[in-house]
């Protein structure tokens, strides 16, 4: 259906099927190294579309066709904290052992339809009310604006196949095999291939520290302790997340009145 859709809007066939199957499988990707890994949020250090052109060149798409790639590119992976899948992830294990299923998704559905009301019509009175330049929006609109200066830059300039980018690929693509081999064959193995995925992502360079604390714990507890100690201080831990995120919703209330905010992540 959105192939169709693509197609039906001026997109070659296979640049939109190929397209769309790698917009899926990135999004499959960032999804389970944010819920597997524990990340609260996951930055794409290279966009999908980039890995298109460098394989196939700007010539693979139609000139409405690069268009539609870097318009939908943008609104799905300008910032996965807003991305959808990881949060019904989350939801589907939070609700695995509920049995009303149906009311469940019912109350899921009404949330979403409620929060894009909300944010929509939120945003649209900020603005009318303030304007961009007041709101302090220059990341949002350099984005959006670059989206259309990028895609004229490639209609100006086409650019072919990136000999470069694709060797560095395919040299990534070899050593996340062999991670993954070695991490699933070897018990003693250090390294997790999801740390070697979010190297580069903006998310570490702010959580790195925490995670270091957090495995440090847990290393310390496991081994002075054993699995009983585990057990009995890892409530600890949670009240201390659940503690920083209420935290965070209390001032988000007062910061309407106060002008006051706490931050959840470090800045």
């Amino acid at each position: 259906l959105l192939a169709a859709w693509c197609v039906y809007f001026g997109m070659s066939l296979v640049p939109a099927l190929l397209l769309l199957c790698i917009f899926f499988v990135i999004m499959l990707v960032a999804t389970r190294i944010i819920c597997q890994g524990g990340l609260a949020y996951f930055t794409l250090t290279a966009a999908p579309t980039d890995g298109l052109l460098a394989f196939f060149g700007s010539g693979f798409f139609s000139n409405m066709g690069l268009m539609m790639a870097a318009i939908m590119q943008k609104v799905l992976f300008v910032d996965l904290r807003e991305s959808l899948m990881p949060s019904l992830m989350h939801f589907s294990k939070v609700g695995e052992n509920v049995r009303q299923k149906r009311l469940l998704l019912g109350g899921l559905a009404v949330a979403l339809i409620l929060a894009v009301a909300v944010s929509f019509a939120a945003m649209l009175a900020l603005c009318h009310k303030y304007g961009l330049r007041d709101l302090q929006a220059d990341w949002e609109v350099q984005t959006s604006v670059g989206v259309y200066e990028n895609v004229q830059r490639l209609l100006d300039a086409p650019s072919g196949p990136n000999e470069w980018i694709i060797g560095f690929a395919v040299a990534g693509a070899a050593i996340m095999l062999v991670l993954v081999v070695c991490y699933q064959r070897f018990y003693w193995w250090p390294i997790h291939p999801v740390g070697y995925l979010t190297m580069y992502s903006s998310a570490m360079r702010i959580l790195w520290f925490s995670f270091l604390i957090g495995w440090l714990c847990n290393q310390l507890t496991l081994r002075y302790g054993g699995v009983a100690l585990f057990r009995r201080v890892r409530m600890l831990f949670v009240g201390l997340i659940i503690g920083d995120l209420l935290m965070g919703g209390i001032y988000a209330v007062i910061g309407v009145y106060a002008g006051q905010s706490y931050l959840v992540l470090p800045n």
